[in-house]
């Protein structure tokens, strides 16, 4: 055990949790060919729920009653954000740290830690004026100096490297200002300064721990309390947090990695919140009077990524048929019971300065048979691959893995522990992976994370390295004209899509479960912030 040291609108899914799909919308030849395997995963999908029909799910005995117990599906490796890997770090994170900038609900840039910035008139300085009387979890006042170290702290990160080499240098002229100067203009610098992706930490805090990644401090409206290993995680609310002191006390991040289990624990209310579920696990809760389902658009990608060091998908002929040879429509009707949105590219068209490609890739048998070959790989002359996933990815792999066999690429499952795979995934100790990301930041340089060499061993899970597009990500982020940028940024998604690392196959939605009587203020595509939930009293 570790202890630390010191009114959203809910759509409910539509008629998926209404009542049983018509069969006949799904893709039928496909459908023919699925081993019993996945057949009976549909099947029984509806059957597992367990728990009593009508299930009291009001505060359970013993527990406080201004609590809060939220399941997730597996166990951060570390509260250090800059170093974090999964999404499940990202909820936990969010609700310890704070930033300078923060996304509102429409995704415009507000102050947070900043009471105000300004930026030069040539784009190189910006200056933040900062929150007075802000206190750490440690009763450090927060200052400039913890801006200033942070950067310098992300210089070495992962996760922060590439954006802090962009600044040559950081001024404190007082305690409450800090300028940051650029190496040159960078159009996309405020979004991805914007965030808990930037959190501020404390420099006594970082320096003074032993292994900070396990005892984080934070301005955040929660501070960590202990962590009992793979099983929960425990944080209470900081009476001294700026916003003011949050209505929900305690909260506790219980893991439970099966979707179906926690479908079970939020019914007979051993957790009150679901933070993300997969189709047929919300399927199970439908009809159910104390349960809220609720389903959203979200920022998210889910795709393969190809190991572009690695043979048999070194070669971009081969990369190319297995985007041919997805059945798109196949994962969109089996794994998301038609939820969600079939994509083939890592874009939006809400990103400042998008571009289309001008590939696009829908299913073609004859298409990919045709670059199998170029790359030498036919049924007659099969090539050998594992594909590794998580747990929760393990019906799209199993889709994956028949159409594949049609081009001559015989694929093994290799489904994992998420940590364990999330791992060997951005290690590169893979040859294909079904991953997933979201797209947060509303420009297209964030595809940098994907596509940029520099971020190998980060976002770019495919180990994908092109001089030329590192050269025209470089020169996009110095032009500050909307429209000379999405010329850049078009002819980078054009090579992209033709290289194709990866082989874009979803957006699906965000599925949340939670009790009826949780009032949550806010929601975002990406996660929940646990300062905006509270019970509505009159309802217990």
């Amino acid at each position: 055990m570790q202890t630390a040291k010191g009114s959203s609108k809910c759509v409910k899914l539509r008629k998926v949790l209404q009542a049983p799909r018509n069969k006949s919308a799904q893709p039928a030849e496909f459908l023919k060919q699925l081993p019993a395997l996945v057949l009976l995963l549909l099947l029984g999908a509806c059957a597992r729920s367990g728990g009593k029909e009508g299930a009291d799910t009001r505060t359970a005995a013993g527990r406080a009653p201004d609590s809060l117990i939220i399941a997730v599906a597996s166990e951060p490796s570390t509260f250090d954000l800059h170093y974090a890997a999964s999404m499940v770090e990202g909820w936990v994170g969010n609700n310890i740290y704070d930033g300078l900038l923060f996304f509102d609900d429409e995704g415009n840039i507000e102050p947070l830690l900043a009471e105000d910035y300004e930026i030069s008139p040539d784009g190189l300085t910006y200056t933040f004026r900062l929150r007075r009387g802000v206190k750490f979890h440690n009763g450090e006042e927060f200052t400039a100096r913890d801006v200033a170290f942070t950067i310098e702290y992300g210089r070495k990160a992962p996760n922060a490297s590439l954006l802090c080499g962009m600044i040559r240098d950081v001024a404190v002229p007082d305690d409450y200002t800090v300028i940051l100067t650029l190496k040159e203009p960078m159009a996309s610098f405020l979004s991805e300064f914007a965030g808990n992706q930037f959190s501020i930490y404390n420099e006594k805090a970082v320096k003074e721990a032993d292994n900070y990644g396990s005892f984080p401090v934070g301005t955040g409206a929660y501070r960590f309390i202990e962590r009992r290993a793979g099983a929960d995680l425990t944080f209470e609310a900081f009476p001294d947090y700026f916003r003011g002191e949050p209505p929900i006390k305690q909260v506790v991040f219980r893991i439970i990695p099966d979707d179906f289990t926690a479908a079970v624990a939020l019914e007979t209310g051993e957790v009150d919140l679901i933070m993300a579920l997969s189709v047929p696990a919300a399927v199970s809760l439908r009809d159910k009077r104390d349960v809220i389902v609720s389903s959203d658009p979200s920022t998210r990608m889910n795709y393969l990524a190809m190991n572009t060091e690695k043979p048999p998908f070194n070669d971009a002929a081969l990369r190319r048929a297995v985007n041919y040879a997805l059945d798109r429509e196949a994962i969109r009707a089996i794994v998301y019971e038609g939820e969600g949105n079939v994509k083939d590219y890592m874009a939006f068209p809400w990103m400042a300065a998008f571009a289309e490609p001008e590939t696009r890739y829908a299913t073609d048998p004859l298409k990919a048979a045709e670059l199998a070959g170029e790359a030498g790989v036919s049924p007659d002359k099969p090539v050998e691959a594992t594909l590794i996933a998580a747990a929760s990815s393990r019906q799209a792999a199993e889709i994956v893995r028949q159409n594949l066999a049609a081009l001559g690429v015989n694929i093994t499952l290799d489904i994992l522990e998420f940590n364990a795979w999330i791992a060997r995934y951005y290690r590169g100790d893979y040859q294909i992976s079904c991953g997933g990301h979201y797209l947060n930041i509303k420009d297209m340089n964030y595809l940098g994370l994907f596509y940029e060499s520099a971020n190998i061993n980060q976002g770019n899970s495919a180990r994908y390295s092109n001089p030329v597009v590192d050269e025209l990500f470089a020169q996009s982020r110095r032009e500050l004209d909307p429209e000379k940028r999405r010329v850049f940024y078009k002819r980078i998604v054009d090579i992209v899509q033709d290289d194709a690392p990866y082989a874009v196959f979803a957006n699906p939605p965000v599925i949340r479960a939670y009790r009826r009587n949780l009032r949550i203020a806010h929601t975002y595509s990406h996660s929940i912030y646990v300062r905006d939930i509270s019970w509505d009293n009159a309802a217990r």
